[in-house]
């Protein structure tokens, strides 16, 4: 009997090693991967970008520089060269640091939440800009990623604290286990890859072929709208000074079944309103001249060249920002989309885009 209490102890001891070199080995992980969140599957794009903008605030603090949040979907993500712009605005003598907080799929809902999210940790941007698109208000656009909802906000950002990593750091290492997760993590650490033009066939995979959803319906999506209000009323409430900057699509239309084009007009102009309206900055980087097809990766996402061009863009215009000077491109300024021939005009369906703006 002796014997076998024996190996029964030995066994508990040998099984509590093992549990205590693996959460050491989890900790010591988790702590060594480059902005990783305490996050599970559901909610990790979100407290990844909130993460990494948390530690890139640390880093600007510790330089005595202002934080400048740029905040949107992909066309944003992978539109602007963070480092161009970064240089840009170190040229013009500004006391400013970027941090490129957009992701794919994240329009105005999920950075209100994402941005509700980075001041509860303690981030205070000194100014923010909102990159949009013709998508932006579309209720029938299939690019619209809704599988994060304000819960998210609530769970909120956790500190890498002792016990948080004890807590936490399992699951949160397990989300690796998903290969979506695993390409997501990589893909925005390495910048979405705005600054490579031929991507490798790894860099292709994890990072999306970015073919345009076939479908070029239109239905202006009101509750879409109301959520840009709310990041507008989010930064006035919060003391942020707030810009919105409409993205790029390739000038030149090969199918109009690949876009909704024939609304991008319409969708700009109700943002106008609400920039109008609220005094705010608006700056129309789809203006006809600024880029052309040779700056493009696909329909609504620039290539290297193009993220390098874009950001000098608005580098310029953060400058006179800055400055003091609110600048607002107005309707005229946006080009008349250059369609295909009438044998190839397919459209499945066309909706009428009514505007709706009801102020503050």
């Amino acid at each position: 009997m002796q014997g076998r209490s024996t190996i029964v102890i030995s066994l508990l001891l040998h099984a509590l090693a093992i549990g205590i070199v693996s959460y050491i080995l989890i900790i010591a992980t988790v702590s060594a991967l480059p902005h990783f969140p305490l996050a599970g599957k559901r909610n990790f794009k979100l407290l990844l970008r909130t993460q990494m903008s948390l530690d890139q605030y640390d880093e600007f603090r510790s330089e005595k520089m202002g934080m400048l949040v740029l905040l949107g979907s992909s066309t944003f993500e992978r539109g602007i060269n963070e480092n161009t712009l970064d240089s840009a605005l170190r040229a013009n003598h500004l006391s400013l640091r970027p941090s490129n907080s957009a992701a794919m799929g994240m329009f105005a809902r999920m950075n209100v939440n994402m941005l509700r999210i980075m001041l509860a940790s303690g981030i205070r941007p000194q100014r923010i800009v909102y990159g949009f698109f013709s998508d932006e208000l579309n209720g029938a656009s299939k690019t619209h990623d809704n599988t994060i909802d304000s819960v998210s906000a609530v769970t909120g950002l956790k500190s890498k604290s002792l016990i948080n990593l004890l807590q936490s750091g399992p699951e949160a290492l397990s989300t690796m286990l998903n290969t979506g997760t695993f390409s997501m993590y990589n893909y925005m650490l390495n910048h979405a890859f705005n600054e490579t033009d031929h991507r490798n066939l790894y860099q292709q995979l994890i990072g999306g072929s970015g073919a345009p959803i076939l479908d070029s319906s239109f239905q202006f999506d009101r509750q879409y709208f109301q959520d840009l209000v709310d990041l507008v009323n989010l930064c006035r409430d919060s003391n942020i000074p707030l810009a919105l900057c409409n993205t790029p699509i390739r000038p030149n239309i090969k199918s109009v079944l690949a876009f909704p084009y024939a609304h991008r007009l319409e969708a700009y102009r109700i943002v106008e309103q609400l920039a109008t309206s609220s005094g705010l900055p608006l700056w129309n980087a789809d203006a006809d001249g600024l880029f052309g097809d040779g700056d493009f990766a696909d329909i609504n996402h620039v290539n290297a060249g193009g993220a390098t061009k874009f950001a000098r863009i608005l580098g310029e215009r953060i400058t006179e920002w800055y400055a003091g000077t609110i600048h607002q491109d107005v309707t005229d300024s946006l080009p008349s989309p250059v369609l295909p021939s009438p044998q190839t005009f397919l459209v499945r369906r066309m909706t009428t885009f009514t505007p709706y703006y009801h102020g503050n």
